[in-house]
């Protein structure tokens, strides 16, 4: 995605979504993403997400950057849950958050 070295989640979302569509019997995915994780770097993305306050002009980099992904990611994840709406079997996802947040 843009400059970033890691697999978009939008990407990892189409994947699972093929993964899904391969079988009409039930299956077990677990999908790990990488979009969001560290380091942030300041030419990842073209940040459209600008910070203000009391930081650093690198943690105001960093934090425009984690922001940036975290919209991405909000995107992809809405259609992701769209086109699993669409799909003729019953689907659970779960979807669990970890830790790879910002250290300003």
């Amino acid at each position: 995605m843009q400059n970033s070295n890691y697999i978009s989640d939008d990407s990892a979302f189409k994947e699972t979504l093929k993964q899904v569509d391969r079988t009409k019997k039930g299956q077990f995915i677990q999908l790990t993403t990488m979009q969001n994780h560290m380091p942030y770097l300041t030419n990842d993305y073209q940040n459209t997400i600008k910070v203000s306050g009391d930081l650093t002009k690198n943690s105001k980099s960093e934090l425009e950057t984690y922001t940036q992904g975290i919209n991405f990611t909000d995107k992809a994840l809405k259609r992701f849950i769209s086109e699993i709406n669409k799909i003729d079997k019953k689907i659970t996802v779960v979807f669990l958050r970890g830790s790879s947040t910002i250290r300003l």
